[in-house]
């Protein structure tokens, strides 16, 4: 595909949406996407998308220099639509966003096409209703999130090996890769290897994000 038809395919869409090529960098910005964040095209075009939106998901900051989502489409594996709290015109706002990753011709990294569609309302109603689950029963809290939780965050759907679950649940407790290995009567090296693997599974760069998006995904 052609940059041009992606443009028109951004432009042609109802809902808020935009493109952005390998490198995060705004190549399309349709109608929508400019009455909701009232931001003009020619404000946004050229770019990177986590300048412009500053969004974040439950567990932290989504947009940033280390986009998981370009990382994902760049390694070839396409990440499920997630939640992002984003600045819209009116404050920040909960939007669940589609993805379709293209390849465009002539480019090395395929771009990816967003689709925006507001889940403000749920997405604070599942706050108010996980608070009070929590509150009115023993459930433990990550329990509660994996039942209560509507939407997908932006490291969804990557399985995990049995083993793999394991060593993260050890993890989660504070084993090291020393303890955790002794336990398991595998090398620390094996242990490494492991989690490394479970790290590039998850989209994140220190076990400590890998055990908080673990839980958040009711993996844990």
């Amino acid at each position: 595909m052609r940059s041009r038809d992606i443009i028109r395919f951004v432009n042609g869409t109802s809902d808020p949406a935009y493109a952005v090529d390998g490198l995060g960098h705004f190549v399309a910005w349709n109608y929508a996407a400019c009455a909701v964040f009232d931001i003009a095209e020619s404000e946004v075009v050229g770019k990177r998308c986590f300048e412009v939106l500053c969004g974040s998901n439950e567990d932290g900051t989504v947009c940033s220099n280390e986009c998981v989502v370009l990382r994902a489409v760049r390694e070839r594996r396409r990440p499920s639509n997630f939640d992002m709290r984003i600045n819209a015109a009116d404050g920040r706002k909960w939007f669940n966003v589609s993805l379709t990753v293209v390849e465009v011709t002539s480019n090395m990294n395929p771009y990816v096409i967003h689709i925006l569609r507001s889940t403000d309302v749920y997405k604070r109603l599942e706050f108010v209703i996980r608070d009070f689950v929590i509150g009115e029963t023993s459930l433990p809290k990550d329990t509660v999130n994996s039942i209560v939780s509507s939407a997908s965050y932006v490291g969804r759907g990557m399985t995990l090996t049995p083993r793999q679950l394991e060593i993260l649940k050890l993890v989660a407790k504070g084993g090291t890769s020393a303890t955790i290995g002794a336990r398991l009567h595998i090398s620390p090296t094996t242990v490494d290897n492991h989690m490394q693997n479970v790290l590039k599974k998850l989209n994140v760069h220190s076990r400590l994000e890998a055990v908080m998006h673990a839980e958040h995904a009711g993996l844990l």
